[in-house]
């Protein structure tokens, strides 16, 4: 599905307060959500950092915050020096999200999901840094739930090597926030859909090709029977979290969850 341009509405008074004069650095900012997230918080009088491998594409709106691009890959260590040097907030969307591909690729995947948050937590150490730090999870960390509806009080059980892999970096961000380095919330979301172009993979953008052949009136595919149930999140949905007054206020402790129960597969 086309990107297409942005209405925004002009940002609450709550909004621009609470990021008024603040750092805030996206990872992934050429990515499906970060960009969507930078497009957001571009209204707002902040600094925002856009990290991302390649150049990020040009914005949708006109901004009111100051731009600053790094680019590079979070898997470098030395990317986040740049990346934290003034960094009030941390949204890290970047990152592998294919199943597939982190199951025929474990380390490659670990490398793209799981070092990278220790590069993050590190960095903080070291440059005595203490950001508020927002990661994009998912609701499938909680792995097969043996009842429903699962709460935040389930064990997390993840099946697939990407599951387990994001439950780690979640681990590792909600240690570093126990023990004062950051404050820290993870969003763990379900399957995210809205404008933006298609992923890398086929396994990517299911929802957004399923809509698109819709549109096209060509027939829709059906897994097994038609009887699973899937979470689902739109875009808008999904960036309302960390664009909202309250996102640097995030206690430190415990994951935030968006209000999606991972009770679907």
């Amino acid at each position: 599905m086309p990107a297409r341009p942005l209405s925004i509405a002009p940002a609450s008074r709550d909004l621009r307060d609470e990021y008024h004069g603040k750092t805030v650095a996206v990872t992934g900012a050429a990515g499906f959500l970060g960009g969507r997230l930078v497009n957001r918080l571009a209204a707002l009088p902040c600094r925002i950092v856009r990290v991302a491998r390649t150049a990020p594409p040009p914005l949708d709106v006109v901004p009111d915050a100051t731009m600053v691009d790094v680019v590079g890959d979070v898997g470098d260590l030395a990317v986040w020096d740049a990346v934290l040097q003034d960094a009030d907030l941390v949204f890290h969307f970047a990152g592998q999200t294919s199943g597939v591909a982190a199951a025929k690729n474990p380390r490659w995947d670990f490398d793209a999901n799981v070092a990278p948050m220790r590069h993050l937590v590190l960095t903080c150490r070291r440059r005595r840094r203490r950001p508020m730090v927002m990661f994009a999870g998912t609701v499938t960390q909680a792995g097969i739930p043996s009842r429903l509806p699962v709460d935040e009080d389930a064990p997390d059980r993840p099946v697939m090597i990407y599951d387990q892999h994001k439950l780690m970096a979640e681990d590792d961000l909600k240690a570093a926030a126990s023990d004062g380095t950051v404050c820290g919330a993870t969003l763990r979301l379900a399957n995210v859909y809205g404008p933006g172009g298609h992923g890398r993979n086929n396994d990517r953008d299911v929802l957004n090709r399923m809509i698109a052949a819709a549109l096209r009136g060509e027939p829709l595919t059906v897994y097994g029977a038609g009887d699973f149930v899937r979470g689902t999140l739109s875009t808008n949905r999904t960036i309302d979290a960390p664009s909202h007054p309250q996102a640097a206020q995030v206690p430190t402790g415990c994951p935030a969850r968006d209000g999606q129960r991972p009770s679907s597969r």
